[in-house]
């Protein structure tokens, strides 16, 4: 199993933008997906690129919203 952290906020993938009949990757999600890239390859060490079906998890951990009431914030930390 390859395992790996990507410290940072959570955010989707932007969509890319038309220029001219172009489309272009905001710089931001071109950078998040090289850092991705890196931490594998990072993880995965000497090993040769995986060429089957893999599996996927991912784990994205959100603070709980000030706007919240109490119970929901207490029942969101209960578990």
């Amino acid at each position: 199993m390859i395992h790996f952290v990507v410290i940072g906020r959570p955010k989707g993938k932007a969509r890319p933008r038309f220029y001219k009949g172009r489309a272009i990757t905001p710089k931001e999600t071109v950078a998040a997906e090289r850092e991705i890239a890196l931490l594998c390859r990072i993880a995965m060490g000497p090993m040769s690129p995986i060429r089957a079906p893999v599996r996927v998890s991912v784990e994205a951990v959100f603070a709980i919203p000030k706007t919240w009431v109490r119970a929901d914030r207490e029942a969101a930390l209960s578990g």
